[in-house]
């Protein structure tokens, strides 16, 4: 769905002939890890809590891929794996690399166990089962062409200038008024719901560590949620919440907790990580002036081009597991 919408949305946009992009906020960068002890020391080929890597990660996960493809960070206090057949391999592995201690290098207090990146089976498979049972009973297409209206209003509005900031002019504006039409939330200012999740999930790169302000923030973003939610159980809507405070199957239902945890999740995903991908996605074919004429020529190859953007510097990294038992890989003995 995330990738319709972002097709959807940059149809309306491809006829913009100049802009510039801002990367503001639009990058969560890093390679797939899991928490162990130190087996080896050596030099740090990359710094997690760093400016520049946010800014370019690339040169260090080459580093990492060709000469440390199991590499313990002493500063981080985690193992990275950066090799494909590696990162995907655990990702598939739960019983070996588990998501129950949460997906994020530095987690959200209260939210691990209780979404769908949080979770291992047959936990997680149960909150899939209802979350697909909700979606199913919602109207997606009505949801794209909501989206595709949003595009097509923020592009006619940049169109004809030399310059702008993509975030805020079209990639914030069109998701977060998306993500809250299908959840049948009220439309708030999109930089501003934009800056409370960016903050809401960051890390302090100076105490290497979630501030009181970050918790804060995704906070507010639960208690607002679950305020919501309360409203649809006593006033039902045709609306996302509702399908999910509804949802049932064979008697088993989604917990108040579970309903806010998935709805902010998607609140998270759909403001940040598909806001970001958008932005990535436009900055790519900036940079790639044969690639934008392409797609200018042959607006077929869309989907081809959102997909290898995906491949090529997608904007969701850095995914954290937490091993369950020892592993021994490339020479290293990660240990749990």
């Amino acid at each position: 769905m995330a990738a319709t919408l972002a097709m959807r949305a940059w149809s309306s946009f491809r006829d913009i002939i100049r802009f510039r992009v801002s990367r503001a906020g639009c990058c969560r960068h890093g390679a797939a890890a899991g928490r162990a002890v130190r087996e080896a020391s050596m030099s740090e080929p990359i710094t997690l809590y760093s400016t520049e890597i946010d800014a370019n990660p690339f040169p260090a996960y080459r580093r990492l891929r060709d000469e440390f493809p199991c590499y313990w960070s002493e500063s981080a206090g985690i193992w990275f794996l950066s090799r494909y057949a590696d990162v995907a391999g655990a990702a598939v592995d739960w019983e070996t690399y588990s998501s129950l201690g949460g997906n994020l290098i530095d987690e959200i207090p209260g939210r691990s166990g209780g979404t769908l990146g949080t979770t291992d089976p047959p936990r997680h498979d149960r909150l899939r089962r209802l979350a697909n049972h909700a979606f199913a009973r919602k109207n997606l297409a009505e949801i794209i062409d909501h989206a595709e209206a949003v595009a097509r209003r923020a592009a006619g509005e940049c169109a004809g200038q030399v310059s702008l900031d993509f975030v805020r002019s079209f990639s914030s504006r069109v998701t977060v008024d998306t993500i809250l039409h299908m959840l049948g939330l009220p439309q708030r200012d999109p930089a501003e719901i934009r800056s409370k999740v960016v903050l809401s999930i960051s890390t302090d790169k100076q105490t290497k560590g979630r501030s009181a302000k970050m918790n804060e923030a995704f906070a507010e973003i639960s208690d607002f949620l679950r305020d919501a939610v309360a409203q649809r159980r006593r006033e039902p809507s045709d609306d996302l919440i509702t399908k999910l405070a509804e949802a049932e199957i064979d008697g088993d239902a989604l917990s108040e907790r579970e309903i806010v945890l998935t709805t902010s999740m998607f609140v998270v995903a759909g403001v940040e990580s598909l806001s970001s991908f958008m932005s990535i996605f436009a900055l790519n074919l900036a940079q790639m002036q044969d690639v934008q004429d392409a797609v200018r020529r042959r607006p077929e190859l869309m989907k081809q081009a959102i997909e290898e953007s995906l491949r090529f510097n997608t904007s969701a990294q850095r995914f954290k597991r937490v091993l369950t038992r020892d592993v021994q890989l490339h020479g290293q003995v990660m240990r749990k």
